[in-house]
């Protein structure tokens, strides 16, 4: 129902209200009538702007769209901004100039839909929907949650002992995510939290042997924790091989056990091979091309070497010891992935006598040889010795050092009691035969 008065008033004007009004004028009697010019109500947007959804979340490289609706009017004109709008940043009495505050905006979209493809954790935050008229501003804004997502997992490493390894994580997300790093703990079987590591990388200045093992980092966000592949850190053995003992001294007949052991790994492997007489492992130089290569293939290590292996393993048992057979060098060998050593240790077999000079009957003029054999290892050498008649004492006979002594031609002066003294170098037992 129109008003009839001179004046129209809207006691409270609501967003609906908006458009032209006219008066119209009718003389009374007649059916004259005469319309006045229109007037244009503008209503403000400002309360009445909302967008759906208020907060989304999708993981990174899906889209993202929000819709945006507003009253009032008319004449709207509907912006998206990143961030939220600074109104202090511009006059807004009545009537605004629109045009120059769009124009001062870093818009995104001139439209109610404000759509985002493959998104990640930089497109992630506030967006503002502005709705403008010569009335005023309103505006609303929404929030954009990125799934957090491990995009780049810490890489193995291998290196020695005394070195600096760093592991990198990155994770994308928003809110951006928070890091915390984990070590996995072989005797608990499961992953611990290493205190005060909360960065996107992991550093250890200068590594020791025991810091080898599994590591992984993991993200936090608002929405979600993830967990990073695993990295492990291989840490080459060398420098810590020790044999067990370090040599020793048997005889023949007895069985001698040799204990190899090793810091650093993980995934240490461990072989026995016999070596060649300069000390160096048999066939070291072959070998030894191969593994320069890290991460070194092991299994094809293991492959090549194998014709050269006499056990596996941290123990090396020999038994029934024969010093010609069995005495010598041996190298245990320590390899992973990262590195490779051979640390030697040396069976020594102390001499035992094995063919005893025999008693003879001679005439004078004879030749005649004694005979004398030992084994040890190293070789034996000999000294004969014969016994002093007056002292009844044994006393070297001056360079007679074969396994032999032989008599040319025997006289009345050579009778009496011999015997060879068997010695071996490096060894202070010595084997004696029977006079």
């Amino acid at each position: 129902m129109g008003e009839v008065s001179t004046t129209y008033r809207l006691p409270f004007v609501d967003y609906p209200d908006f458009g032209s009004y006219q008066c119209i004028v009718t003389a009374n009697g007649t059916d004259n009538t005469i319309t006045s010019s229109p007037a244009l109500i503008t209503v403000s947007p400002q309360g009445s702007v909302s967008a759906n959804p208020s907060t989304q979340a999708v993981s990174r490289n899906e889209n993202a769209s929000f819709n945006c609706n507003a009253q009032g009017g008319p004449n709207n004109t509907i912006v998206w901004i990143r961030g939220n709008f600074n109104s202090s940043s511009f006059s807004l009495d009545a009537p605004l100039n629109v045009s120059y505050i769009i124009n001062s905006l870093p818009v995104l979209d001139y439209d109610s839909s404000l759509s985002l493809t493959f998104v990640n954790g930089s497109d992630g935050g506030t967006y503002t929907c502005l709705a403008l008229n010569e009335a005023g501003v309103g505006s609303f804004s929404v929030i954009l949650q990125v799934m957090l997502e491990i995009i780049t997992d810490p890489v193995s490493t291998f290196t020695e002992n005394g070195q600096s390894v760093t592991f990198q994580c990155l994770a994308d997300s928003f809110p951006s995510p928070q890091y915390y790093w984990e070590r996995f703990n072989i005797s608990s079987n499961e992953f611990y939290m290493i205190p005060n590591e909360n960065k996107s990388y992991l550093m250890i200045d200068s590594v020791v042997y025991e810091d080898n093992g599994r590591y992984r980092c993991i993200a936090t966000a608002v929405m979600d924790t993830v967990r990073s592949n695993e990295a492990v850190l291989t840490i080459s053995p060398s420098g810590s091989v020790e044999i067990d003992p370090a040599f020793t001294i048997t005889t023949n007949g007895s069985t001698v056990t040799f204990t190899c052991s090793a810091r650093g790994g993980p995934n240490n492997t461990f072989i026995w091979t016999r070596s060649n007489a300069t000390g160096s492992m048999a066939n070291e130089t072959e070998l030894m091309s191969l593994a320069a290569m890290i991460p070194i293939d092991v299994d094809g290590f293991l492959h090549l070497a194998g014709p050269l292996i006499i056990e596996n393993g941290t123990e090396l048992t020999l038994e029934y010891i024969n010093a010609t057979r069995d005495g010598g060098n041996y190298s245990c060998v320590v390899i992973n992935e990262a590195g490779f050593v051979a640390v030697e240790t040396t069976l020594y077999v102390a001499p035992i006598i094995t063919l005893h000079p025999q008693d003879r009957l001679v005439t004078q003029g004879q030749y005649f040889m004694l005979s004398c054999l030992a084994d040890a290892f190293p070789s034996p050498t000999y000294q004969w010795e014969k016994m002093n008649r007056t002292s009844g004492y044994f006393e070297e006979i001056t360079d007679e050092t074969s396994s032999d002594l032989r008599f040319n031609s025997v006289n009345f002066d050579n009778f009496g009691m011999y015997r060879c003294v068997a010695s071996s170098e490096g060894i202070t037992e010595t084997a004696v035969s029977r006079a």
